[in-house]
């Protein structure tokens, strides 16, 4: 039933190690690959055909296929309200025989599928292969020369402990952003919280920004709550004395009878 050969992303294994694919649409990524067309990419199905020929739930199948679309690595040209097969095109797929062989299907940038778009695997003199160009060797080779010019130009750092350390790039942008806040103090807080939670996070610069937010809030209330905060506002006008209103005895300000003429009992109707 299936003959020839095609070539596979390897890229995505790192996908599904990463936790960018789950496992059913790494297996239905991989069944769509090796069933379509290799002189087009291109595949003539739908989550029913899927379902009825490798053991998957219709429902499961559509889920993967909405999936696969809406992280890039296929395009579905589905025909609505009808229940049919369609097409279905692989995006990245390297076409291995007919007359675009060599090309590789441009799935995102294909409009309609009855002209799908090309391109060719070599650029600037390099072929690509499975690595997709910018998840290869230029992506590597730009992080080795960011890594080589830290080393050779360390970055002044304003905090540091055995956690994370605070670049003053990034120091200063804190400083603009909450100017109010005391971030040594804080940076000391967050280390201590983490001393005894026992949490460990990828990015500390977003651990910290997001403490730093938090904390800024505190300090707002503090800022309202103290006495400092009425500097400036001037003297504020006394309330003045009022008068009862049955028997004319001065009272405080906001009452409207003194409390003798509220202790008398109200006349009770004959």
């Amino acid at each position: 039933m299936f003959s020839g050969y095609v070539k596979s992303r390897r890229g995505i294994l790192e996908h599904l190690r990463s936790g960018s694919v789950t496992k059913d649409e790494y297996t239905i990524f991989d069944i769509l690959v090796k069933i379509a067309d290799p002189g087009t990419g291109i595949w003539i199905g739908s989550a029913k055909a899927i379902a009825g020929n490798f053991n998957f739930s219709v429902r499961q199948s559509r889920k993967v296929l909405e999936g696969l679309e809406r992280k890039g690595y296929v395009k579905r040209f589905t025909k609505p309200g009808k229940h049919t097969n369609y097409p279905i095109l692989i995006n990245k797929y390297e076409v291995t025989q007919g007359s675009k062989q060599g090309t590789r299907l441009n799935a995102a940038a294909t409009i309609d599928y009855d002209y799908p778009v090309y391109e060719s695997c070599q650029q600037e003199g390099e072929d690509r292969g499975q690595l997709g160009g910018q998840h290869g060797a230029s992506k590597r080779e730009k992080r080795i020369e960011k890594e080589k010019e830290k080393k050779t130009n360390p970055p002044s750092v304003v905090f540091r402990c055995e956690f994370f350390e605070v670049e003053e790039e990034l120091h200063k942008a804190l400083e603009e952003a909450y100017p109010a806040v005391d971030l040594i103090r804080e940076y000391k807080k967050a280390r201590a919280w983490v001393l005894s939670t026992g949490r460990r996070y990828k990015k500390y610069g977003r651990f910290l920004r997001n403490w730093i937010d938090n904390a800024s809030k505190g300090y707002k209330f503090a800022e309202r709550a103290s006495p400092e905060s009425a500097v400036g506002r001037g003297p504020q006008p006394e309330s003045k004395p009022g008068s009862c209103s049955e028997c004319g005895t001065e009272i405080p300000a906001g009452f409207l009878k003194c409390l003798k003429c509220m202790k008398k009992k109200a006349p009770v109707n004959p």
